[in-house]
């Protein structure tokens, strides 16, 4: 059984490598062709058709650029459960990949897009590029000033892989993890909850997990406390509660 197991899981990571490898392929025959429409001098015309002209190879490309960032969301989804410093969300991946030059192949892909298109629409492009650059560094100035807390959750991997370092000690050692694991640390519960949630969310299929909220009312706000345990486990959460 081992055996059968091991030789389907080898035959998955070939399967996986030739249609990453198709992926690629298909992909760099999709840009010459953008590209080739548009070093053409005339637009090309399809007899009883349609022409193909600036506006199809703009749109082309745009749609190369959104079909670009979804194989990278694929990517960074399918790292998840094979890679243990994959960052925990996509924004996260994008940021350390683009901002911290973290893959600078990442970027390469953007700019093998952006320069054609640019090339295209030299000042509808360029002046989308520049506010986007400058509405996103504004984001990330606003949330780094004010919501630290956020901008860690969001942005720092180093951060999120250290708390989900501390709730898979917690889980593995217990079997359990509650809000209320963390209070040594002196961190809010929100922190404590959102490092949970994530940790549930990214191994939630792969180690049979299950997660519990228990919603309560303090001071007029309204709070809730998790509970984190394997699926073959009781709850524990009604007594750690009334503890």
């Amino acid at each position: 059984m081992k055996n059968h197991d091991e030789g389907l899981s080898r035959a998955e990571s070939v399967t996986t490598i030739i249609v990453n490898i198709g992926t690629i392929v298909s992909w760099i025959i999709t840009l010459i062709t953008a590209v080739t429409l548009i070093a053409q001098p005339q637009p090309i015309v399809i007899p009883g058709a349609f022409e193909l002209g600036k506006p199809y190879a703009l749109t082309f490309l745009v749609s190369i650029l959104f079909g670009y960032i979804q194989v990278l969301r694929n990517f960074w989804n399918r790292s998840r459960f094979t890679k243990s410093e994959t960052e925990s969300s996509f924004a996260s991946y994008l940021y350390a990949s683009i901002v911290k030059f973290k893959r600078p192949f990442v970027l390469v892909g953007f700019a093998l897009i952006l320069i054609p298109l640019i090339q295209l629409e030299p000042v509808g492009v360029s002046g989308f590029l520049i506010l986007a650059i400058i509405f996103g560094s504004g984001y990330l100035l606003y949330l780094r000033l004010n919501e630290p807390e956020k901008f860690r959750w969001i942005f720092d991997n180093e951060f999120s892989t250290r708390w989900l370092k501390r709730v898979r000690n917690q889980l593995h050692e217990c079997g359990y993890v509650f809000t209320s694991d963390f209070n040594n640390l002196r961190v809010n519960e929100d922190e404590a909850n959102w490092a949970i949630e994530s940790y549930f969310r990214r191994y939630e299929f792969e180690q049979g997990l299950v997660l519990t909220k228990h919603f309560y009312r303090k001071i007029f706000e309204d709070h809730y406390f998790l509970e984190l345990r394997f699926d073959h486990l009781p709850t524990r959460l009604k007594t750690k509660q009334d503890d």
